[in-house]
């Protein structure tokens, strides 16, 4: 239970591309690369993404919005 409230305490939308990815299932490391870089890429272009930096430059825990 400890470690799903610590996963759950993370951006819903870093959590969704992470399991997304998991259950991709990549046959090699060189498939799962690109993989990766697309759950990256979704992550960072989310508003959860410029809230984390919001909330660690303020100091403060972030109001993740799951988008």
């Amino acid at each position: 239970m400890d470690l799903a409230r610590r996963i759950c305490a993370n951006a819903p939308v870093a959590v969704r591309q992470s399991l997304q990815l998991l259950e991709s299932c990549a046959a090699t490391e060189d498939d799962a690369w690109p993989l990766s870089d697309q759950a990256m890429a979704a992550v960072m272009a989310s508003e959860d993404a410029g809230e984390g930096i919001a909330a660690f430059l303020e100091h403060r825990p972030p109001k993740w919005s799951g988008r």
